[in-house]
């Protein structure tokens, strides 16, 4: 017959054993030192000074004086002296200087306050290999500790897709976020199969584009960004619209907007006017005026090929940028070709 138990090392009482009390006070000391631990602190490498009866610590790394070599035991101050017990993997202590709770394994004891960690987690609800963790509730907060708050959702490279998506009965209806690319994007659907893109913000240039107004009469569309790269004058600009399904009875309003670079400078190029581009070369009514009182002038010119839409710019002797031009259709558009811009030429004229 073993002498102590296999778990706690507490004493058994043998057969014919005289003295039986004494074995078993020894069983009941230990369990008062083992059962529901609780130590004062974990971070003392020497005794301290004037200890209490029954204290109990877990002795840190480096341990000297009575604690010499009895790093990570659990040490307890009884009748004048120290006593240890060496932990055994599993055990848990409460430090109550911290009020943590430790477990001690093949790495001594560890922390796990604040630190969970698991595969799949569920709020009133299931968790899955897909969904890892997954929420049943009326609401989700998520507050801040003293500051701001943020959510992130990173994706791991720029043609993944990093994105809030909104369901009716698990059938997705809506997309924001990061879809395929590093612009931001917005997508709605009627049944989750099919999606048409509402509004895209471009990364690189900040550029609002709405891809579902350009097949709607009466809403301008931004083709494009051009740059005046001249020393002063007057100069045209060409640009060809691509994507477009035009007819030659289709009246169309057009408009240029300009602004300038850097502090100080100013560019004239405000145009507002229509035509109808039945035949080539045929000149939008327009009213714009450059810094002079001069009468600047707006077009279109269609080819044979392709329909062009040409502005004149003054640019006054500064280096500026036109940031858009726009188009109202009174025509009909290729959305699925979308509209693409394409500048021909500075200061040339189509033909």
């Amino acid at each position: 017959m073993s002498q102590t138990s296999a778990n706690l090392s507490l004493p058994y009482i043998q057969p014919a054993q005289a003295q039986k009390h004494v074995t078993h006070n020894e069983a009941l000391r230990l369990l008062d030192i083992l059962v529901q631990m609780a130590v004062s602190a974990r971070d003392l490498a020497t005794p301290p000074a004037t200890p209490t009866e029954g204290d109990r610590y877990i002795v840190a790394s480096g341990a000297t004086g009575d604690w010499a070599g009895q790093d990570d035991a659990i040490a307890w101050f009884e009748t004048g002296a120290w006593q240890f017990v060496a932990p055994r993997p599993g055990w848990q202590a409460r430090v109550l200087s911290e009020q943590i709770t430790l477990t001690f394994g093949a790495a001594g004891w560890s922390d796990n306050a604040g630190r969970l960690s698991t595969a799949e987690l569920g709020v009133n609800a299931t968790p899955d290999a897909t969904n890892r963790l997954t929420v049943a509730a009326e609401a989700s907060l998520f507050n801040h500790l003293g500051g701001g708050h943020q959510l992130k959702i990173n994706k791991g490279a720029a043609g993944d897709d990093a994105a809030l998506v909104l369901q009716s009965g698990f059938s997705t209806r809506a997309l924001t976020g990061l879809l395929a690319d590093d612009d931001y994007v917005i997508k709605v659907s009627p049944d989750g199969a099919s999606f048409a893109e509402a509004l895209r913000i471009e990364a690189a240039t900040g550029l609002v584009r709405m891809p579902r107004n350009e097949a709607r009469q009466g809403v301008p569309v931004l083709i494009g960004t051009l740059a005046t790269t001249g020393s002063g004058g007057v100069r045209r600009f060409n640009v060809r619209l691509d994507g477009l399904d035009l007819s030659q009875d289709a009246v169309y309003r057009v408009e240029v907007l300009g602004h300038a670079r850097g502090a100080g400078q100013a560019i004239d190029l405000v145009f507002v006017g229509a035509n109808d581009p039945g035949a080539p070369g045929t000149p939008v009514a327009a009213q714009a005026i450059d810094r002079s009182g001069n009468a600047l002038a707006l077009g279109t010119t269609m080819t044979t090929t392709a329909l062009y839409l040409w502005f004149e710019v003054d640019e006054a002797g500064l280096t500026a940028a036109v940031t858009g031009a726009r188009m109202d259709a009174g025509g009909g558009f290729d959305t699925s070709a979308g509209i693409t811009l394409v500048q021909t030429g500075v200061g040339v004229e189509v033909s």
